[in-house]
């Protein structure tokens, strides 16, 4: 069934990242996840098809680093042969981006735009900060790097939950393996999952108006009233039913909606555990079967193709642009 003709817009966006972010989101050793990686190998594929199957163009954002790898950017020009968007989703994948120097957070995304457009011939215009960290900081570097959104607002009020979870188990993880320092230094979650005011769901513009250069900040999809992410990895430990509800009670509110995917959504918990400590394997979300991931992911597309139009986020942007106005 069709959306009516006045259904709202809805994009879908997939965060590719490779397993190896894991390691440096919560301090284990890496080891050979970055270089045979069970997201790019398997995962990948997967959400093309699903995608391709309920004739969804979405927005891929982009790792810089894994474009180091011939083999991994050969898949990534393939996600754009194949009609889709691409976004930046910064080199390094560092955690506490907004508590960085200027220069180091402007060269960070500076790297990934030239990455991404030597690979594909592309230069995104929209950007997602790892943790969904992005302020002041972000969205000064991504008007720098000629990024015109970002998409890293999570409207919750769960963040301190969220938050005080992602710092016990990074803790837990780190103690168990105690690595050696890396570069950035730990910066901890101090704004993980987001900042701003967690009513706020409307898309928002920082920095000045349409006309000299503003950045367009847009809100992820939240349940209403309980504020519950709605991002597929959250999903699914919810349920297909809260999603769909969820889903449905945004349309009715007039969008647009925001749907985030991840890499990691269609990748099966026995082609991840090799690389991971018991700590992150035994979690809940990594012992999801693969068969119940596909079966929600494709709900929740289906569920999004009857309540709404699906477009790109960039096909959309200039709408968005003049609705949005300023003081995000």
């Amino acid at each position: 069934m069709a959306p009516s003709a006045d259904a709202p817009k809805a994009f879908v966006h997939v965060d590719l990242d490779g397993l190896w972010t894991l390691a440096g989101a919560y301090g284990f050793p890496e080891g050979n996840a970055f270089q045979d990686d069970p997201v790019f190998r398997h995962g990948l594929a997967r959400l093309l098809d699903l995608l391709d199957r309920h004739a969804i163009k979405a927005t891929w954002f982009i790792v810089g680093r894994d474009l180091e790898l011939d083999w991994k950017a050969q898949k990534v020009r393939t996600i754009a042969e194949r009609g889709h968007a691409l976004g930046n989703h910064s080199y390094n994948h560092w955690i506490g981006m907004e508590r960085l120097g200027e220069s180091p957070v402007l060269k960070d995304l500076s790297m990934a735009q030239e990455a991404i457009a030597r690979v594909t011939g592309v230069r995104p215009v929209g950007f997602r900060a790892p943790g969904y960290d992005a302020g002041p900081k972000a969205w000064k570097a991504c008007r720098q790097a000629g990024l015109r959104y970002d998409a890293s607002r999570l409207p919750t009020c769960w963040r301190p939950l969220l938050r005080a979870y992602a710092r016990r188990l990074r803790r837990s993880v780190r103690a168990e393996w105690h690595p050696a320092p890396v570069e950035p230094p730990d910066l901890g979650p101090v704004s993980q999952y987001g900042s701003g005011p967690w009513w706020d769901n409307r898309p928002r513009r920082w920095g000045g108006a349409q006309t000299d250069g503003g950045l367009l900040c847009l809100p992820l999809a939240v349940s209403p009233i309980l504020r519950l992410p709605l991002q597929a990895s959250f999903g699914m430990l919810l349920g297909a039913a809260v999603t769909r509800r969820a889903l449905q009670g945004l349309a009715r509110r007039g969008g647009p909606i925001l749907y985030l995917l991840h890499g990691l959504d269609a990748t099966a918990p026995e082609e991840c555990h090799a690389y991971l400590p018991e700590r992150i394997s035994r979690r809940r979300a990594f012992r999801v079967p693969l068969e119940t991931r596909l079966e929600f992911i494709a709900e929740a597309l289906g569920v999004l193709r009857r309540v709404a139009e699906i477009r790109t986020t960039e096909e959309c942007l200039g709408a968005l642009s003049v609705a949005a106005g300023r003081g995000a």
